[in-house]
């Protein structure tokens, strides 16, 4: 671990850039889990360390190349650490900084979004939804369970409910089993997870039976 990287632990922005005139590389990576000094500011919650990182990464020509996504330990990035840990002002800072979303690890193949939702960090998902795009709710995991499914599973009903107004499928089946996010809840005991999924399909029935007899009085209406 350089100083840099005890530096961005820290929070210390303010010394970054002697560091790196100093000889320090912004891209450089620690032994144990190859983690750069972004990836332990983003950890962290350090928004101004993060946003001073991502601009000495971006006058650097090496780690310009991959920009705000450097892999660490099994190709975790820095918006996975700062999404798994709740910190949903770094998310948004690095969303804004160019970070792909889409990226997933290496061993659940699960990106910064499902890594939340497993979490509970609701307000984390509705952040790396509204900025990295709602196509993020159908991204698949090497087990082909959605976000609504690592919620539904770890029995988190406010992310369910997030997620599904946010457009979430509930249709949507896992890869072997077949699986959908409300059956995983039910096989897990999640009974509030069932009942938030249960509550918005009767909304969602009661809100067409309005719409339809409207359209039939209206039609009424018209033949008089």
């Amino acid at each position: 671990m350089t100083p840099l990287h005890v530096a961005a632990e820290a929070g210390h922005q303010h010394v970054f850039r002697t560091l790196v005139d100093g000889g320090c590389s912004v891209n450089s990576k620690t032994l144990d889990d190859l983690c750069t000094p972004l990836h332990l500011a983003a950890k962290a919650g350090h928004t101004r360390a993060v946003t001073v990182l991502a601009q000495l990464m971006r006058e650097d020509n090496e780690a310009a190349l991959v920009g705000v996504d450097p892999r660490g330990w099994l190709r975790t990035t820095p918006l996975m650490l700062a999404a798994q840990n709740g910190h949903s002002a770094v998310v948004e800072l690095l969303l804004d900084a160019q970070a792909d979303p889409m990226l997933t690890d290496k061993y659940f193949e699960g990106t910064a979004l499902h890594q939340s939702c497993e979490r509970g960090l609701t307000q984390v998902a509705l952040t790396l939804v509204k900025l990295g795009g709602d196509n993020l709710l159908e991204v698949r995991t090497a087990s082909g369970e959605t976000a609504l499914h690592k919620t539904a599973a770890a029995g988190y009903a406010e992310t369910a409910r997030a997620l599904i107004e946010a457009g979430a499928k509930l249709d949507a089946r896992t890869e072997k089993s077949r699986l959908t996010a409300r059956a995983v809840a039910q096989l897990r005991g999640h009974c509030n997870v069932v009942e938030v999924m249960d509550s918005y399909l009767r909304e969602l029935e009661d809100t067409k039976a309005r719409a339809e007899k409207r359209r039939a009085q209206l039609a009424e209406a018209n033949e008089l």
